[in-house]
């Protein structure tokens, strides 16, 4: 490592209101995609359900169908932008699946209308709700809360048109509470999710960055220790010597000369190596030192060291899992300006694996490389596979 450049660390920024979850934990916003899955089984299902059992109050058979398909493409929108592959989530697709679900509502309730009994059976307002909380690991709590104040003023003006028919005669304002209670409920509950969350991870990145910087202080001073002392041995065993003989001498040879240039040229050497060492040459070295199998590293203009903290840390896992892995034969890695401030970084390995093989090695790590990096592509073609991802120097 440099010990004469201030290595910088990202750090965490923003209102733990105004960033998803995922964007600060992108690996353990992993662990959401199972529930996501199965919340989207059980809105279809029960979106169905409900439909089938208060068939009897259906005036638009087309409406209530239609109801049934539209949740169905919510949960098939929300399942795409929340698979790994496809992380992270986009705005639009949080807003249109919020969009599609209200429309859902609607549907649902032009299909009934005038024959609807009761509001507290309807799916519209239940699904809105679990919709949210679904959307919590990947959307900030600010979204979340804006998109359940909509809905709930949506869905009270759904209830106008209904409720000289409904069964139960309540003021209007108790009609109100029935339908957006759910919506609000669920969909705050989840936005509290994700704010608490968001703070704890923060605060944990600010203590970890605090804890990093301090070490790689004490890093660096050890490192220019090291330096210093490796050029006070050279000056002590060969170049102190050598000015004492050419001090005691009468005149200086053609040979003094050339021994006085190479050694310049070797203390010159010692300073020059640790100033052009980075972080991905310490990675190498680490590699080495357990035997491992040891990446080729390319970074002609340095830009490694422009990584932030955790771009780093994704970075290096997807190294390491690729040299680590005994169906990988050889890893590269090259670094290359695109623009005066952003850079291109491309993987390359060799691997017998194919197919589902392929997905299983790289899914994990490229899932997190898609929220910290720009440009993310990963092909593969015959034994040649190539991660491929772009970032703004810090």
């Amino acid at each position: 490592m440099n010990p004469f450049t201030r290595v910088s660390y990202s750090r965490p920024s923003g209102s733990s209101w105004l960033v998803s979850p995922q964007r600060l934990d992108p690996l353990g916003t992993l662990a959401a995609w199972p529930f996501t899955a199965a919340a989207s089984v059980v809105a279809v299902g029960y979106a169905v359900v409900a439909t089938v059992v208060q068939w009897n109050q259906v005036v638009d058979p087309a409406a209530a169908i239609g109801a049934v398909v539209v949740v169905a493409i919510t949960w098939a929108l929300v399942i795409a932008g929340a698979r790994p592959a496809g992380a992270p989530m986009l705005a639009g697709t949080g807003i249109a699946a919020v969009i599609l679900a209200f429309c859902a509502a609607i549907l649902e309730t032009a299909s009934r209308l005038g024959r609807n009994e009761l509001l507290q059976d309807d799916f519209g307002p239940l699904l809105l709700g679990l919709l949210l909380v679904t959307l919590s690991p990947y959307r900030p709590a600010a979204s979340i809360v804006v998109a359940a104040a909509a809905s709930a003023v949506g869905l009270s003006l759904l209830v106008w048109p209904q409720a000289a028919s409904l069964a139960v005669q309540v003021p209007f304002a108790e009609y109100v509470v029935v339908v957006t209670v759910p919506v609000l409920a669920l969909g705050l509950a989840g936005a509290a999710f994700g704010e608490q969350f968001a703070r704890s991870v923060q605060l944990w990145q600010r203590t970890a960055t605090r804890a990093v910087l301090a070490a790689d202080l004490d890093e660096r001073r050890g490192v220019a220790r090291s330096v210093q002392q490796e050029q006070v041995t050279l000056l002590s065993r060969d170049a102190l010597p050598f000015l004492l003989r050419v001090v005691a001498a009468d005149e200086v040879s053609t040979a003094d000369v050339d021994r006085a240039r190479e050694l310049s040229r070797a203390l010159r050497g010692t300073l020059v190596e640790e100033l052009d060492r980075s972080w991905l040459d310490d990675l190498v070295e680490r590699q080495r030192s357990r035997r491992s199998q040891v990446p080729l590293v390319t970074d002609p203009a340095g830009r490694a060291s422009t990584m932030g903290a955790e771009q780093r840390a994704a970075f290096t896992a997807l190294v390491l899992g690729l040299c680590d892995h005994p169906d990988v034969d050889a890893v590269s890695v090259s670094i290359d300006t695109t623009t005066d401030d952003r850079s291109r970084v491309r993987v390359n390995a060799s691997t017998a694996l194919r197919g589902r093989g392929i997905n299983r090695l790289v899914k994990q790590y490229v899932s997190v490389i898609r929220v910290l990096f720009l440009g993310v592509r990963c092909n593969w073609a015959e034994t040649d596979l190539t991660v491929q991802f772009d970032y703004v120097g810090s």
